[in-house]
């Protein structure tokens, strides 16, 4: 069958099937999906596919808050406002919630902390110039060194335009390898 005849089998098929997916028209027809699709779209037939059998997603209900929790939060917020310099990454270690948590509690009780402006980007020169005066140094070694994860360094390094790794054939690479 040529081109112009599957085009016209498929909307002859469409039309008289409106309710048929594309997918079933594709099986009915023997042809690929994909053409169906494509023929459809061409002559403005759109369709959303049918999800038959198939049960619909539900987010996870939300976790029953006891008052152990509000009262664990509160503290929280409490020494959060109180140590205004100190890190979610300290905090979280010390109250056993991770940064990410540990700010979204804050933002609920009505508390938000920002960097310093330029406190971040001044930051990022420190470690490119420590990475700068110590290029032939690994990656991993960098990273234990500065008490910041490789990824990190790496990213750093390629944004300052420095080498992410030491030299090969370097003394750090030789026996060493992974």
């Amino acid at each position: 069958m040529t081109d112009t005849n599957n085009e016209t089998e498929i909307l002859e098929y469409l039309r008289a099937f409106p309710d048929a997916s594309f997918s079933e028209v594709a099986r009915a027809l023997n042809i690929e999906r994909h053409k169906v699709s494509s023929v459809a779209h061409k002559n403005g037939i759109y369709r959303r596919p049918r999800r038959t059998g198939m049960m619909r997603r539900r987010g996870k209900p939300p976790a029953r808050r006891t008052r152990a929790d509000l009262e664990s939060e509160r503290k929280v917020v409490e020494y959060i406002r109180s140590h205004p310099k100190q890190s979610y990454t300290v905090i979280g270690k010390h109250f056993g919630y991770s940064p990410g948590r540990l700010s979204q509690i804050a933002r609920d009780h009505g508390t938000v902390r920002y960097a310093p402006r330029g406190q971040g980007e001044e930051k990022r020169r420190k470690l490119a110039r420590y990475l700068r005066n110590h290029q032939d140094a690994p990656v991993v070694e960098n990273a234990k060194r500065l008490g910041i994860s490789a990824a990190y360094v790496s990213t750093i390094a390629t944004k300052h335009g420095l080498r992410r790794q030491a030299p090969k054939g370097s003394p750090l690479t030789l026996g060493g390898g992974r």
